[in-house]
């Protein structure tokens, strides 16, 4: 008989997690095999870039179909792999607690959704910017902001355990409780201005790369407002006297 180590799986995540890990590297692993030339080619094709959308971006490879496509596109592309280690380490924490609590539709649909609000948010605030914006940060974030939405209420249903073991018996915080949380309001505000600090020159101790913060703020303001559509409402369980 095996023991219960040996029956535990390899990644203690739901599969739709995995299988967007996977994709993450896989996509990022063919770019290296690509000659630079052609690399830098699809990356343009596939970036979120502002400027596609204004006069200039008939000069802008990729034609219609990126001006269509890529507020999708983009989020499948890392720069480098430091740039994909950090987003398949934040997909893997929060999106393993997303995703417990919902089917792998609705998780997708919440990571997409929260992706294409944060290159609309980056949009809004570099309308002219010929820059190639890309990875799945927005998305990520977006996550980050749905578990912000139930995170703060574990204590009262039995504790931080529970999200692993019963992933639905934390309910959701409506939204007017969230905003009268004071958990939920110090932790929101931690975030946006640890992401107002890579407006700064702070980001250059980071990364040689500029850091998108405005998709950062847009796909977790997207998330922490929309959880509430896909998550899977069970019935709310009373506290304990």
């Amino acid at each position: 008989m095996a023991s219960p180590s040996e029956n535990q799986p390899v990644f203690n995540s739901p599969a739709i997690v995995v299988t967007l890990l996977g994709l993450l590297v896989a996509v990022h692993a063919l770019f290296t095999m690509l000659p630079d030339r052609t690399a830098d080619l699809w990356i343009w094709r596939l970036a979120f870039v502002p400027a596609r959308y204004g006069p200039d971006g008939y000069f802008i490879p990729g034609g219609i179909l990126s001006q269509f496509g890529t507020p999708l596109s983009h989020m499948l592309v890392h720069g480098d792999w430091l740039h994909l280690a950090f987003n398949c380490a934040w997909l893997l924490a929060f999106g393993t607690i997303v995703a417990r609590r919902m089917n792998a539709a609705r998780f997708v649909a919440l990571s997409t959704v929260s992706g294409i609000g944060g290159a609309f948010v980056f949009w809004l605030a570099n309308p002219d910017a010929q820059v190639a914006m890309v990875g799945a940060s927005g998305a990520v974030s977006g996550l980050m902001g749905g578990v912000f939405r139930f995170l703060f209420n574990a204590p009262r249903y039995g504790g931080f355990a529970v999200m692993r073991e019963m992933p639905r018996a934390v309910p959701l915080m409506t939204l007017g409780e969230a905003l009268q949380s004071r958990g939920v309001l110090v932790a929101v505000g931690v975030w946006l201005g640890l992401n107002l600090l890579f407006a700064t020159d702070f980001a250059s101790l980071i990364t040689d790369g500029e850091i998108a913060w405005e998709a950062h703020v847009g796909g977790f303001l997207v998330g922490f407002l929309t959880i509430g559509i896909f998550d899977e409402a069970w019935p709310r369980p009373t506290t304990s006297a």
